[in-house]
């Protein structure tokens, strides 16, 4: 996953936005998201409200939603990464 476009957006809006809680709340959880998904090597994508927006589709959200594909068996290690 090229997490380049999400983490440049999420660094511009958070520096923009950071005065409005809700918002910066959720671009913190998707700037951490994005790091550990980037640290484990995981296959995934970023999907949902935050991937509409970022498509230029703008939809109101208050969480981060991805995929991330593992074999059962390696979730934990991934998790305690």
């Amino acid at each position: 996953m090229d997490s380049e476009p999400y983490r440049r957006i999420t660094q511009e809006i958070v520096a923009q936005l950071s005065s409005h809680n809700t918002l910066f709340l959720l671009l913190s959880a998707l700037a951490d998201l994005v790091k550990w998904l980037d640290a484990t090597n995981i296959p995934s994508m970023i999907i949902g409200g935050v991937a509409a927006s970022v498509l230029d589709q703008p939809r109101q959200t208050q969480d981060v939603d991805a995929l991330a594909i593992l074999p059962e068996g390696e979730w934990a290690n991934a998790v305690f990464h």
